[in-house]
């Protein structure tokens, strides 16, 4: 692997022991899956190798997963070696896989984590704080969303995939109301809409995700 992407760091924190699978750049070019099981056997075996274990896919692209060690011993039982049986897998759901590449995150495959629960674990998320979150710090919010994605020369809604999370909050907000009346006023006047914000109450789970938090006066900080 070339670099560990601060991305594939964060999922690690997040989803340890899996079942994710990782692809990330090569060291020499190409690309590197590496696979995160959550079965305690396979795991205990890299653990006593002491090192990477190579684990081929056992069934190709666009093909169901193979759950069933029967299945698996009839199709590959010629070329098998040892096959260790567990049993069928009881949630027979293949592992997520999400692909960084080119300073993007894609999910080609949906497991049990979804697409948005991996876009959400890997994103450094950006905070902004006011009172109500229905003037302020929603147009902070969305003037920060609108300027990252110029500077990065891509759709706003795709910065999620890039590792950006913008969100809002207020300290003295209830959920669910909709941005102030001077607020849509005065986003609309720089080509933002504002019209789908509803507002959100900061609570201690929001403040721990949040890497960067921005106040919009001390009060908030306080």
């Amino acid at each position: 692997v070339a670099a560990m992407p601060l991305g594939a760091e964060r999922l690690l924190e997040r989803f340890w022991p899996g079942p994710l699978t990782l692809v990330l750049p090569g060291r020499t070019g190409g690309e590197v899956a590496v696979r995160l099981p959550a079965h305690e056997f396979t795991r205990r075996v890299i653990a006593a190798i002491g090192a990477p274990l190579p684990m081929p896919a056992l069934h190709a692209p666009g093909t169901p997963a193979l759950a069933d060690p029967d299945a698996i011993a009839a199709r590959f039982g010629h070329g098998l070696d040892l096959l260790v049986d567990d049993g069928k897998s009881p949630l027979g759901t293949p592992s997520t896989v999400a692909r960084f590449h080119g300073g993007r995150l894609d999910v080609p495959r949906e497991g049990i984590l979804t697409a948005d629960e991996v876009h959400q674990a890997a994103a450094t998320v950006v905070l902004f704080v006011c009172t109500g979150n229905t003037c302020r710090s929603p147009l902070a919010e969305a003037l920060a969303r609108q300027h990252c994605a110029k500077a990065l020369g891509v759709p706003p809604e795709d910065l999620l995939a890039h590792g950006l999370c913008f969100r809002s909050a207020g300290t003295g907000a209830r959920d669910g109301d909709p941005a102030s009346d001077g607020s849509l006023a005065a986003g609309a006047e720089v080509g933002l809409d504002l019209s789908a914000h509803r507002s959100t109450a900061l609570d201690p789970d929001l403040v721990r995700r949040a890497h960067h938090i921005y106040c919009l006066a001390d009060s908030h900080r306080r």
